[in-house]
């Protein structure tokens, strides 16, 4: 079980509307935050330029995270994948990992 501020171990991708259309200042901003907060009971980082409220949120039963994040462009997406363990995502990558969580960063028009 993790605890609050611990990081996951993990292997991260970013789809190419992500990596072409958030600034990487931005893109670091979202990778801390993502590190910190997600988690398996939370798979799910939503950065939403459109919200309003000052604070993040939770939602579907504390799955979801919400960021209010009103300079970004467009609304992004961190998901957190979980494999059954470490071999089979070591097949899906092609190369040896000691982790069987991946998480994608994308727009949400990628989702």
């Amino acid at each position: 079980m993790m605890h609050e501020g611990e990081s996951l171990n993990a292997l991260l991708f970013m789809t190419p509307g992500f990596r072409d259309e958030v600034t990487s200042d931005k893109q670091a901003v979202i990778f801390a935050l993502t590190q910190c907060k997600i988690n398996p009971l939370c798979d799910f980082l939503i950065f939403d330029p459109s919200r309003t409220e000052r604070k993040p949120f939770y939602e579907d039963d504390g799955r979801s995270l919400i960021f209010p994040y009103p300079t970004l462009q467009k609304k992004v997406y961190a998901k957190l994948d979980q494999y059954p363990d470490e071999e089979s995502l070591s097949d899906s990558v092609g190369y040896l990992v000691s982790t069987k969580f991946v998480i994608i960063f994308m727009l949400a028009e990628e989702y």
